[in-house]
């Protein structure tokens, strides 16, 4: 967003107070969900797995496994309720 839109250091001063803001408002909103996030992020993975062959559970597991993981819900306030990467909602940190 900053290159996009070349804000000044005043403008992304601002910005990221707002942000900010967002994220401690939204941060008990996502401590209610983020139980039920996992769970069906849990249900997701494992019904996706059921369409896999054999082979292909073994590279999706390694995949999720792979996976760089942000597990601290506290800092999630500011992402949108879509489906995670892991099993917990994870901050975002748009540019």
């Amino acid at each position: 967003m900053q290159k996009q839109l070349e804000l000044t250091a005043s403008q992304r001063d601002e910005i990221a107070k707002i942000m900010k803001a967002s994220q401690e408002r939204n941060r008990p909103l996502w401590d209610q969900i983020a139980p039920q996030m996992r769970e069906e992020v849990k249900r997701v993975r494992e019904e996706i797995r059921q369409v896999l062959t054999p082979g292909q559970q073994k590279k999706f597991d390694e995949m999720l496994k792979s996976r760089p993981r942000k597990a601290d819900a506290a800092n999630a306030a500011a992402r949108p309720p879509s489906l995670p990467p892991n099993e917990s909602p994870t901050q975002t940190n748009a540019p």
